[in-house]
C-alpha cells in the first residue's frame, strides 16, 4: 500500500526524489521503497523523515506499530506471520533474524498467486535497507561488517545444510515439500547474488553454492508441474549468476555455455524480463569473445522480444536492452546507430516512475553503459568522461553507485584505458588508477579484470617506455 502522505510531503517541499535522497541521506531507490510501502523506515529514520518535513509520524504515515501492552489481548489470536512481523521490529539491526523472520512470515502467509520473486524483493529490501542504516559503500569488503556477511552466507548455505539438496540430487527420499525447497533456493540465490558483489571469497562461495543447488531445482522441474515453471525461473537465475561469475574464473567463452543454459530456462519460465538480461549478458561476452556479429545478433534478439511484448517491462531492463543494442553496434562500427540508441537508453530511463531493480538485473547506470558504448566506438574522451561520472579520477572513490565490485573495478580499468588512448595523456593521473584497477583485479582474482589492467600496461610501457617508474610497475602484474 502506497504512503501517499510520504510522497505529498516530499511534494510539498518541490523535491525530486534525488533531492529528497540527499537531504535525508540514503539511496533513491529506498524512498521510493518508503512511499510505495514496500519497506518501513527505521526509528532513527523516521525522526530524520519528521524533522525534515516538518511532520508528524502520524502525518506522514508512519505512526509506531501498537506498543506491547496495547497489542497483548489482540496476540492471543495472532498467527506465525503477525509473530514474524513482530519479530521483525524487536531484531532492530540483526540482520540474519530480520531476514529468516522475513522467510517465516513468507511460508505462513503466501498466497497461491504470489511468486517467488516477491520473496526475493522483500529479502532484497531488507539487506539494501540494513546496508543503507550502516552508511556502506562497500558491505561485503572484508572487516566492515562480518555480522552481514555471516547472515548472507547462512543464508546462502541453509538449502544445503538444512534441507539435504544431496538428497535430492542422488534420489533419495526426502520429507520437504518442492514449495518449501523452493522458498529457501529463492533466499539462497538472494543471498548468492549479494555476495557475488563483493569480494573473491564470497563470489567463490556463491559459485559454489548456486552449483549446489541445480541437481534439486532440475529435479523439480522433471517431476513438478505444479512448480516446474518457478524451479525453472530459479535455475535461469542461478545459471545467470554462474555465467557472470565463470567469465571472471574460466573466461567469456565458457561463461557463454552457462549463459545460453540460462536463457533456456527463462524461456520455460515465461519470464520476460529474466530473457532480456540474459540476452544483453549473452552480447558483453560475445564482445568479449571477439565475436560482433554475435553480440550485435543477441542485442537485437532482445529488442526483438521487448518491443513485440504483450506484458509490461519494468524501465530498467528497457533501458539496459537498449543499451546493449548500443553496445552491440558500436562494436560493428555503426556510429550513428549506437548514438541514437543511446538517446533511446535515456528517454526510456526516464520514464521510471517506481523502483524497478530487480534482484538479477546488474543495472549499473546510464554513465556506465555510456562510458562502454562510446569506449568500443573509439570516442575515448566521452568515454573517458562518463566513466569520471562515477569514479573520481583522483581518488578512485565511487562517486555513482554501481552493481557490484567486478563493476567497480571495470569502471576503473576502462577509465584507464580510455585515459591512454585520447589525444591528452596525464601521466601522473593515470599511473594511480592503473594501479587502483590492478591491485582490485588481483583481490577479485578476475581474469577478466586482470586482462584489462595488463592491456592498460602495455598500452603504459610503449608509451613511457624510457621511464623507469613504468617499467618497475611490471612487478605489480604478477598473476596470484
Amino acid at each position: 500500500m502506497k504512503r501517499r502522505p510520504l510522497r505529498t510531503a516530499r511534494l510539498l517541499k518541490g523535491w525530486t526524489i534525488e533531492r529528497a535522497a540527499e537531504e535525508l541521506k540514503v539511496g533513491r531507490s529506498t524512498i521510493l521503497r518508503w512511499e510505495q510501502g514496500a519497506s518501513r523506515p527505521f526509528p532513527h529514520n523516521i525522526e530524520t523523515l519528521c524533522r525534515v518535513y516538518g511532520a508528524s509520524a502520524e502525518e506522514l504515515g508512519l505512526e509506531e506499530p501498537d506498543s506491547y501492552a496495547t497489542a497483548q489481548p489482540a496476540r492471543q489470536q495472532e498467527g506465525p506471520a503477525q509473530a514474524a512481523g513482530r519479530l521483525a521490529v524487536v531484531t532492530g539491526q540483526h540482520l540474519e533474524a530480520r531476514l529468516h523472520c522475513v522467510i517465516y512470515d513468507w511460508l505462513y502467509s503466501r498466497r497461491p498467486s504470489w511468486l517467488l520473486t516477491r520473496l526475493q524483493q522483500r529479502l532484497s529490501c531488507e539487506i539494501e535497507s540494513y546496508d543503507t542504516m550502516k552508511q556502506q559503500d562497500h558491505p561485503n569488503h572484508a572487516g566492515i561488517d562480518e555480522g552481514r556477511r555471516a547472515a548472507l552466507r547462512t543464508l546462502a548455505l541453509i538449502p544445503i545444510q538444512a534441507l539435504g539438496l544431496g538428497a535430492i540430487a542422488t534420489g533419495m527420499q526426502c520429507s520437504w515439500k518442492a514449495q518449501e525447497v523452493l522458498t529457501h533456493c529463492a533466499a539462497g540465490v538472494t543471498a548468492c547474488y549479494h555476495l557475488a558483489k563483493g569480494q573473491h571469497e564470497d563470489i567463490a562461495l556463491a559459485s559454489e553454492v548456486i552449483s549446489a543447488y541445480l541437481p534439486a531445482l532440475r529435479k523439480i522441474v522433471k517431476e513438478s508441474s505444479l512448480s516446474r515453471q518457478e524451479a525453472a525461473h530459479l535455475l535461469a537465475q542461478c545459471f545467470l549468476l554462474l555465467a557472470r561469475l565463470s567469465k571472471h574464473k574460466e573466461g567469456p567463452q565458457h561463461a557463454a555455455g552457462y549463459a545460453q543454459q540460462a536463457l533456456s530456462y527463462a524461456e520455460e519460465s515465461r519470464d520476460l524480463a529474466l530473457q532480456l538480461v540474459i540476452l544483453h549478458e549473452l552480447g558483453w561476452l560475445s564482445i568479449c569473445n571477439k565475436q560482433p556479429v554475435q553480440a550485435l545478433n543477441a542485442a537485437l534478439q532482445a529488442q526483438h522480444l521487448l518491443e513485440h511484448a504483450t506484458t509490461p517491462v519494468p524501465s530498467l531492463i528497457r533501458s539496459k536492452v537498449y543499451a546493449g543494442v548500443a553496445e552491440g553496434q558500436a562494436v560493428n562500427h555503426q556510429q550513428q546507430g549506437a548514438l541514437t540508441t543511446l538517446s533511446r537508453m535515456h528517454e526510456v530511463l526516464a520514464d521510471t516512475k517506481c523502483d524497478e531493480d530487480l534482484l538479477y538485473a546488474e543495472f549499473s547506470g546510464p554513465s556506465f553503459y555510456e562510458g562502454l558504448t562510446c569506449y568500443l566506438l573509439g570516442q575515448y574522451n566521452t568515454a573517458f568522461d562518463a566513466f569520471g561520472r562515477i569514479v573520481d579520477m583522483e581518488t578512485q572513490a565511487l562517486k555513482l553507485p554501481v552493481a557490484s565490485e567486478r563493476v567497480y573495478i571495470q569502471v576503473i580499468n576502462y577509465m584507464a584505458l580510455s585515459a591512454l588512448k585520447r589525444p591528452n595523456k596525464d601521466k601522473e593521473q593515470i599511473v594511480p588508477l592503473w594501479m587502483a584497477g590492478m591491485q582490485g583485479a588481483r583481490n577479485l582474482r578476475s581474469e577478466q579484470r586482470y586482462g584489462e589492467a595488463l592491456m592498460a600496461y602495455s598500452i603504459m610501457e610503449a608509451l613511457w617506455s624510457d621511464d623507469p617508474r613504468i617499467r618497475d610497475l611490471r612487478d605489480l602484474t604478477g598473476h596470484w
